[in-house]
């Protein structure tokens, strides 16, 4: 891996950003989901590039960064301090909502920068607590959240995408004491 810069993601990330998310699902989540969630994704990116353009990036709460290596994005994380689990919201969490890196950069840290980028963004809003769920077949990811200091909960909500529906764990974070 060469010199990787992480940065907080611009309007012009977005879709290079959206490509690489879905060549990331096709490949993490292909032994989980069907083939056709994939291509809906892909028929659908041109209408969620320009939503997201409209929406933005880095505000009401959220962080998005990217990590580039050259002119080339290989990594993204995106969270927001208003947890979208109504359980978590309530308990005041805020939610690491995507890590999607690259299988070529994948193992080399890079992650765990991205994630402790996201942790110093909640900390300076005032959040001590965060989580991160995750599609409870995704074990690769599962042992990066567990490394990382994650404890799983016992709370499960099912994904539902195109009428399938998929398990989802959930990982918690106390950013006071770093687990």
């Amino acid at each position: 891996m060469s010199q990787v810069e992480i940065r907080k993601m611009t309007v012009d990330d977005i879709e290079e950003g959206f490509r690489l998310v879905n060549r990331i699902w096709r490949i993490a989540y292909a032994h989980i989901m069907p083939k056709e969630i994939f291509d809906q994704r892909d028929a659908e990116i041109n209408e969620k590039i320009k939503k997201a353009r409209e929406i933005g990036v880095n505000k009401d709460g959220r962080v998005d960064y990217v990590a580039v290596d050259g002119d080339k994005i290989v990594a993204i994380v995106k969270g927001t301090s208003v947890n979208g689990y109504e359980r978590y919201r309530d308990m005041g969490y805020a939610d690491l909502t995507a890590v999607y890196i690259d299988p070529e950069y994948q193992r080399q840290g890079l992650g765990k920068n991205l994630f402790d980028k996201v942790v110093e963004f909640f900390k300076s809003q005032g959040r001590t607590r965060m989580t991160i769920g995750v599609l409870k077949e995704n074990h690769a990811a599962r042992k990066a959240y567990e490394k990382w200091g994650g404890r799983l909960d016992d709370y499960e909500k099912y994904f539902v995408k195109q009428g399938h529906s998929f398990p989802e764990v959930f990982y918690l974070y106390d950013l006071d004491t770093g687990a």
